[in-house]
């Protein structure tokens, strides 16, 4: 309602018709995905559901490769920076996004944590995000958005390693404060590297499409790895020896110990993908932007 009250002038592109075909399937495709590493049938997840999605999302490529008006220019990917920092985008953020939606259930639910204290873990975040992205988007214009993503990657990997190791401790100042605060400053330093190297990696008329689909990716990164981790978690928390279910309050023997195993398999493989996000940037994007991106 703002919108259509307060912007004028804005009369789209009459020649450029919506993408309704590619908004359908790849709409449906996520839908189905995450439906089905998440719906619980009489076997568990719904396997079938999560590879008819994964067909849909397979003929969102197929289609975007041939309308004349794509609602994601696949020639975007033709460049290494710009394909590398979305890949980068896509292990860290997917990584992140899980270990910070299944930590709170695990302080709440295994540790006992007061509902009104587990915001507070992740406090760090905002105070060095919002702290360091100013000094560290400088950073990236002197050295180059792939040294220090490359950089962030590195030390978000280290909070998540201290995060999944720490875990039984069930420490909230000693062990889980020290932990968040490496994720905080390795967030910190991912940020604005990311968008310079989407945005340097594209001409100037489809940045607005480079940023959208690099925000995009990461909330789709995001989705699945919620999804897909929610299943591994399940399983590891039955494995460990867990008699309810993961994130469920309850005093059952073991549920806590089952918790924090669970989690800590989640935390370290987060690691890894992390890790591997940073060799990727620093691999692939360009070290220094061109004169001409910048």
């Amino acid at each position: 309602w703002f919108i259509l009250r307060a912007v004028q002038g804005d009369r789209g592109r009459p020649g450029e018709p919506l993408d309704v075909i590619g908004a359908l399937t790849i709409t449906a495709g996520l839908g189905l995905i995450a439906l089905g590493l998440t719906a619980e049938g009489e076997a568990g997840p719904r396997p079938a559901l999560a590879w008819t999605g994964l067909l849909l999302v397979a003929v969102f490529l197929w289609w975007e490769g041939r309308t004349r008006h794509p609602m994601l220019p696949l020639s975007l990917f033709k460049n290494p920076g710009f394909a590398a920092a979305n890949a980068a985008t896509a292990l860290i953020y997917g990584a992140f996004t899980a270990v910070v939606f299944f930590l709170p259930m695990t302080m709440i639910a295994g540790w006992d944590v007061p509902e009104a204290l587990a915001p507070l873990a992740f406090a760090p975040l905002s105070v060095f995000i919002g702290g360091l992205s100013a000094k560290v988007g400088a950073l990236s214009d002197r050295f180059g958005p792939g040294r220090v993503i490359a950089a962030g990657g590195v030390i978000l990997a280290l909070g998540l390693t201290a995060l999944g190791l720490g875990i039984s401790l069930e420490n909230f100042w000693l062990a889980l404060m020290p932990a968040t605060s490496l994720l905080g400053i390795g967030m910190a330093m991912l940020v604005a590297p990311l968008s310079t190297a989407v945005m340097s990696g594209v001409p100037g008329g489809l940045s607005g499409i480079a940023s959208a689909t690099n925000n995009a990716v990461s909330r789709v990164a995001g989705l699945i790895a919620i999804a897909a981790f929610g299943t591994i978690l399940a399983s590891r928390y039955s494995g460990a020896g867990g008699l309810a279910s993961f994130g469920e309050l309850s005093d059952s023997a073991g549920h806590g110990a089952a918790m924090n195993a669970a989690f800590q398999a989640l935390a370290l493989t987060a690691a890894a993908f992390a890790a591997l996000g940073a060799i990727i940037a620093l691999s692939f994007i360009p070290k220094k932007p061109s004169k001409s991106d910048a």
